[in-house]
């Protein structure tokens, strides 16, 4: 064979090798990619945006956002995001292999997918087709529809549809509100130098946001800036004048208008229910029915927007208000236009300690329990101010807030037991919160203000748990019903546990930590609550409730300089006034599981015990006591009945004529002194006094002086008298 031959034999067994090869990689992209496919109802079209109705059925009117159309942008804004993001979006058709071919090798270097070279119309796919993994097969799929979408919409049109997408920080989706936002401009109003901060952000929102440093933002602008100019879409001047304008944020505090926000909350709700995305929900044409007032929503705005309610001015303010018959939400607005998920602090205590504890029989309101610094292995929670107040009721630990008792009683309850019912309430967590901590509200994720909500309406409607909704229901465009709120609850606590824990948040309004509330002229129950970072507050929360509405009222940020009974609890209050306007919600009633039982005081302070009252326990040492039918003490207090004199001694100074009496006195009883010669006469009466007494007499005389004190009560039944202690003593003259 000649040389040419086997060259050319070699040739061709290489190129059918690569063409195999291709072949085979070809196919294996076609199975993996078979079932990516352009959606079009994925897409920001907005053809059939849903209709929202508000509880009285009136319209909500809104200013809906429509996707942006091509006349809508601008060509410098246009020019910017092409500049930063993809400077050949115009001459590829959705896929740009230059740019894949670079990152296929930086990332091999690296050994990550660190590099994604995503053309602004796979970014556009990527928000609205496809999850955020990092994978081979979604890069695959992401390219497959892009090519997709450039077959079916012309340049113009994808740029439009990204910027109605992409996402700039602050909770923003699209390029209309974060100009809104950052600027207070429309798009046509905004500057060069404006256009390129907002194509600036979008790489990493968090780092570039001017909201979030106006220094990295303005080094990312001057990025794009360079760019637009080297790639001829500005001319020197314009890059120059660019340069040197100033970053100044908006000063309009307008962040998104009451109704918008509960709307938005309204959607989030629906795509959990029928699992859509918002672009497919703005096609549905659906008409949705919810438990909005108007009137509430706007008042809370106002109130929570009310600055003088705050110490400092970057403090941000949430508020749920949730109607207990129907479990609507009412109303829902924060001040920053976000939904965190947040340490609630002592806020918890009641739904993952005491009231469990109440409902696995561990505590009653009356137990005795001592407040003191104490450690738990390497965890030793502190009081408020480091004020520790000793031995207290399970009442006064709730009304107090104190957090040493409320870690004692959930090493009593137990954690896990504390966690399942957290769980029943739609309340998640997560290995690490399985420590005693817990009882101060450390959530390792947090939890948002209506989960907290919801918690607390488990209490108000007596241990029914079921998730509020802010939809009753809702029909598709031809007026057929799709879904509609059946309320339907789930037993998690008994209803007399739920009522003892709402008599002691009562208490807690009244004369506690919400004590704010104490004005309002009906009962409301409450707990406060904070959380810290670095020994500063972060957050301050009011959860209350009255027989008619659950209110959540959350203050936050980085340093609040507030704790729970302040500003929150001020915000609740005024909440409350709004709600009841003129009216008081209808009283409390006690459950017909929970009666009222007296127990003995004396023997509580005394023996840290609970017993109830004895036939012979005086009036004054009767204290009523709430505690469930299936969980009362079960032993009399006898302290009255056996009335005994401890310690009794009688010494005898024969020289000076002088006999000393010494005994221990309990405050709850009487004491008579007698002296007895030839007859009894008696020399003292001790009332009121506990401790030693001493008592000296001169019995004037020679021979043997008898002694005799009698203890006794005096009660509602007449007189009980203890046995009577004789003592003799020997005088000589």
């Amino acid at each position: 064979m000649t040389v040419k031959k086997i060259i050319l034999t070699v040739f061709i067994i290489l190129f059918a090798a690569v063409l195999l090869l291709c072949l085979g990689f070809g196919i294996w992209v076609a199975c993996v990619t078979s079932d990516a496919s352009l959606k079009k109802s994925l897409l920001p079209t907005a053809n059939a945006q849903p209709v929202f109705y508000d509880k009285y059925g009136k319209e909500i009117l809104i200013e809906n956002t429509p996707a942006l159309s091509p006349d809508d942008i601008p060509k410098s804004l246009s020019d910017a995001f092409v500049a930063i993001e993809d400077k050949r979006f115009y001459e590829h058709k959705g896929v740009d292999y230059r740019r894949v071919f670079g990152a296929l090798i930086s990332n091999l270097k690296s050994g990550s997918l660190k590099e994604g070279a995503s053309t602004i119309t796979q970014q556009l796919v990527k928000n609205t087709h496809l999850t955020q993994e990092k994978s081979l097969k979604r890069k695959l799929s992401e390219m497959a529809i892009a090519k997709e979408v450039e077959k079916n919409y012309s340049k113009e049109e994808i740029m439009a549809m990204y910027l109605s997408v992409i996402y700039f920080g602050a909770g923003l989706y699209g390029v209309k509100d974060a100009a809104t936002l950052y600027f207070g401009k429309e798009l046509d109003e905004l500057t060069v130098a404006q256009c390129a901060t907002l194509a600036g952000i979008i790489k990493n929102p968090s780092r570039y946001s001017p909201k979030n440093s106006i220094e990295n933002s303005t080094k990312r602008r001057n990025v794009v800036l360079s760019l637009m100019r080297e790639q001829g879409k500005i001319s020197d001047e314009v890059y120059k004048e660019s340069i040197a304008e100033k970053l100044v944020l908006t000063d309009d505090t307008k962040k998104v208008s009451a109704r918008e926000f509960y709307v938005k909350r309204c959607r989030e709700q629906i795509k959990e229910i029928i699992g859509c995305t918002d672009y497919e929900l703005d096609n549905l044409g659906l008409k949705v029915y919810t438990f909005y007032d108007d009137e509430l929503q706007t008042e809370i705005s106002q109130i929570l927007s009310d600055k003088s309610l705050y110490k400092k001015e970057d403090t941000a303010g949430c508020a749920v208000v949730i109607d207990n018959f129907t479990s609507g939400v009412s109303a829902h607005f924060s001040t920053d236009r976000k939904v965190w998920k947040r340490q609630p602090g002592s806020t918890l205590k009641p739904i993952c300690v005491y009231t469990p504890a109440l409902a696995e029989n561990v505590v009653y309101p009356s137990t005795a329990i001592k407040d003191e610094k104490t450690n738990f292995g390497d965890f030793s929670p502190k009081n408020y101010n480091d004020v520790y107040y000793g031995w207290t009721s399970v009442k006064e630990a709730v009304k107090k807030s104190m957090n040493s008792v409320a870690v004692k009683t959930l090493s009593y309850l137990t954690v896990p037991k504390s966690i399942d019912y957290l769980n029943k309430m739609g309340i998640e967590t997560v290995k690490a919160d399985e420590t005693l901590s817990l009882a101060l509200g450390t959530v390792t994720d947090g939890i948002t203000a209506k989960q907290l909500a919801d918690g607390y309406l488990t209490l108000a409607l007596g241990g029914g748990y079921g998730k509020s909704s802010y939809i009753e229901k809702m029909t598709n465009s031809n007026g057929k019903e799709v879904w509609n709120f059946d309320g339907r609850k789930t037993k998690v606590f008994d209803e007399a546990s739920c009522f003892l824990m709402t008599d002691m948040l009562i208490e807690t309004s009244k004369s506690g930590t919400a004590k704010s509330l104490s004005a309002l002229p009906y009962d409301v129950a409450s707990k406060t609550g904070t959380a810290s970072v670095s020994g500063k507050n972060t957050d301050a929360v009011n959860a209350s409730y009255t027989s008619e509405h659950t209110v959540v009222v959350w203050h936050y940020g980085k340093d609040i300089v507030e704790s729970g009974g302040q500003g929150s609890t001020i915000s609740a209050r005024k909440i409350y006034e709004k709600i009841y306007d003129g009216s008081s919600p209808f009283p409390f009633i006690m459950s017909e599981d929970v009666v009222s039982l007296e127990v003995d005081a004396y023997a509580l302070e005394t023996d840290k015990s609970v017993k109830l009252a004895g036939v012979s326990t005086p009036q004054k040492y009767r204290k009523t006591e709430l505690f469930k039918k299936s969980n009362t003490p079960k032993e009399v207090s006898t302290v009255f009945d056996k009335i005994k004199l401890d310690d009794f001694k009688l010494e005898t100074d024969k020289i000076n004529g002088v006999c000393k009496i010494e005994f221990q006195a309990k405050e709850v009883y009487s004491y008579d002194v007698y002296r007895v010669v030839d007859t009894a006469e008696k020399i003292a009466t001790v009332k009121d006094k506990s401790g030693k007494v001493t008592i000296e007499d001169c019995p004037n005389g020679k021979g043997v002086v008898t002694y005799e004190i009698v203890p006794y009560i005096e009660n509602e039944c007449g007189l009980t008298v203890g046995n009577t202690v004789v003592k003799k003593a020997f005088m000589e003259q």
